[in-house]
């Protein structure tokens, strides 16, 4: 049973944003080191994209915080 909050999003509301589609996996298991990575434009894996907007990077921020509250 998935436990409802307005911190959490589905894997489909995930998948809405597509820079975060790439990194679902990292997301799932993320460090605060592999966060601060993300924040910082470093890729995690050769399939991230290097070019990360200030845009994106607050969508990775905001993605990653409702994670968090689901693990």
């Amino acid at each position: 049973t998935r436990r409802s909050s307005q911190q959490e999003l589905s894997e489909e509301e995930l998948y809405d944003f597509p820079c975060v589609t790439t990194w679902m996996s990292e997301l799932r298991w993320m460090t605060e080191l592999e966060c601060m990575s993300i924040l910082q434009g470093k890729p995690l894996s050769p399939n991230t994209p290097q070019d990360s907007t200030a845009s994106q990077v607050q969508t990775y921020r905001d993605a990653v915080d409702r994670v968090k509250f689901e693990a």
